[in-house]
């Protein structure tokens, strides 16, 4: 390969052979347009951001938003968490997540993180037995998930 451009700024992140593995092979590797301008963009987000600021993060994993929580954290003015890393937050409040998708070993930072700034966490949830589309799901208040359902 004698030039790679990359130009997908969802999937730049990735540490994969088409994203990432082909760029060490390239005599030339650049960033697209495309990728550029979403790099200009959340640059001058982050820089100087509007007020209010509200960073909305998501995901199942906190290890891989850690530094991101911590980063955003500082210059949001509200940080809200959803997805399986909420189940995270659940859990570092003293909730029972049953069994959700959740990091035990980052709960401890996820209680320092609720201490640092305002992030709202779900008192209401939506769980199943399984995740399957076939499952009944209800809704119910965080204090009340048993041990054999999952937040879905």
């Amino acid at each position: 390969c004698d030039v790679f451009v990359m130009d997908a700024f969802g999937t730049a992140h990735r540490a994969q052979a088409s994203t990432h593995g082909i760029g060490k092979f390239a005599d030339v590797a650049c960033a697209g347009p495309l990728l550029a301008a979403e790099l200009d963009a959340l640059g001058k987000a982050l820089k100087e951001p509007a007020r209010p600021m509200v960073a909305i993060v998501g995901g199942s994993k906190v290890s891989t938003k850690l530094t991101v929580l911590d980063s955003l954290s500082k210059i949001a003015d509200q940080l809200i968490v959803g997805g399986g890393i909420a189940n995270t937050f659940i859990a570092a409040q003293g909730h029972d997540v049953g069994k959700s998708l959740y990091e035990a070993d980052l709960v401890d930072e996820a209680k320092r993180l609720l201490t640092t700034c305002n992030i709202p966490v779900p008192s209401d949830v939506r769980v199943a037995t399984e995740f399957s589309e076939t499952a009944p799901a209800t809704l119910k208040s965080v204090n009340d998930v048993k041990a054999d359902e999952q937040i879905l």
